[in-house]
């Protein structure tokens, strides 16, 4: 087999797992982030699957463990050897969604829900804190005690999608969408582009 064929094959069995995990329940979701070995998941899975709402923040802080982080949490982002970059950027984005309150938590973390090397991860964050030092990746104790309560807010494309009736909302939602849709239509309609 010739290296060509090696990568298309490779490339071929990456689509594959994508498109699997594309098609996961969330519960199948946080299987995969509890359970991902980041040297032999592929990038792009994982990084599909840790951009997806519906998964619990336990799940996410377990897949960033699993990353082992620590190995790079002190290099500056030019140091990194070239083959970590991809994910160490992917590191980047998934601590950002946990600071950010991104992954689902109804109620605070308690001690023996957290993952398995996470107070290990807590624990050198507070004695970089005590030494005035700073690593790349540092997660906001408070994300893991105060629950993240988010009012139901729709993203722009389902608020203008052209097939309302899909949507499992009641009819007062329904209503509301279409007066929201009708308004930022007559806006564009308008001209006025620089309120859309």
């Amino acid at each position: 087999m010739t290296a060509q064929q090696d990568r298309l094959k490779l490339l071929y069995s990456h689509n594959s797992k994508l498109a699997r995990i594309k098609r996961a329940t969330p519960l199948a979701l946080e299987k995969l982030l509890f359970e991902a070995d980041w040297q032999q998941v592929p990038l792009p899975v994982l990084e599909w699957a840790t951009s997806r709402k519906g998964v619990r923040l336990t799940a996410a802080l377990q897949s960033f463990i699993n990353a082992d982080p620590m190995r790079f949490n002190y290099l500056h982002k030019n140091e990194v050897p070239q083959e970590f970059r991809a994910m160490c950027r992917l590191l980047d984005a998934l601590c950002l969604r946990i600071n950010s309150g991104f992954f689902d938590s109804e109620h605070p973390l308690k001690l023996a829900d957290r993952p398995v090397g996470f107070d290990n991860w807590l624990s050198c964050q507070q004695l970089d804190k005590a030494a005035g030092k700073v690593g790349r990746w540092v997660i906001r104790e408070r994300v893991l005690t105060v629950p993240a309560s988010r009012p139901p807010v729709l993203p722009f494309a389902e608020l203008t999608s052209p097939v309302p009736n899909r949507m499992k909302i009641c009819a007062d939602w329904r209503q509301e969408l279409r007066k929201v849709a009708k308004q930022r239509f007559q806006t564009l309609a308008g001209g006025d582009l620089n309120q859309a």
